[in-house]
């Protein structure tokens, strides 16, 4: 794996790891933006994991 590949999966589960405590808090919104931004990580990583 590329260092590229590795900060992409740790961004991804610390934007996950911060949209769970923000639903503590009951902020829906901030959780979803959180939650798609992940998603957008997790598949540059799941990507640089195929090249």
């Amino acid at each position: 794996m590329s260092t590229y590949s590795l900060a992409c999966r740790d961004c991804a589960l610390g934007l996950l790891q911060t949209a769970r405590e923000a639903k503590k808090y009951g902020n829906t919104r901030e959780v979803a933006r959180l939650v798609n931004n992940a998603r957008f990580y997790w598949r540059r990583y799941i990507w640089e994991l195929q090249q």
